[in-house]
């Protein structure tokens, strides 16, 4: 079984980058949903950031992806299902 820690966040948050730059004219401040799911565990982890005053640059998605995989490794070594979201007050 694969880890998430194996996935390249560098690229992801820069596919979600390219993403978010065509489906929108501002870049400043946009609203993000991440979710991982891993087929094999079925363990899903979900992240929401609201737009607000913070950027949503590929540095910051991609800590947000690392945080995800962190999480979902940190289950699946103790087999424990879980569904986690981290939702900003707006």
């Amino acid at each position: 079984m694969g880890h998430l820690a194996d996935v390249d966040t560098r690229a992801a948050a820069a596919a979600i980058m390219q993403h978010i730059g065509r489906s929108s004219s501002s870049r400043g401040q946009q609203e993000i949903s991440l979710s991982l799911t891993n087929a094999a565990s079925g363990i899903s982890v979900e992240l929401h950031h609201p737009a607000s005053g913070e950027s949503a640059t590929p540095a910051f998605i991609e800590a947000e992806l690392k945080k995800i995989v962190q999480i979902v490794d940190g289950y699946e070594a103790q087999k424990i299902p879980i569904l986690w979201s981290s939702v900003s007050p707006g």
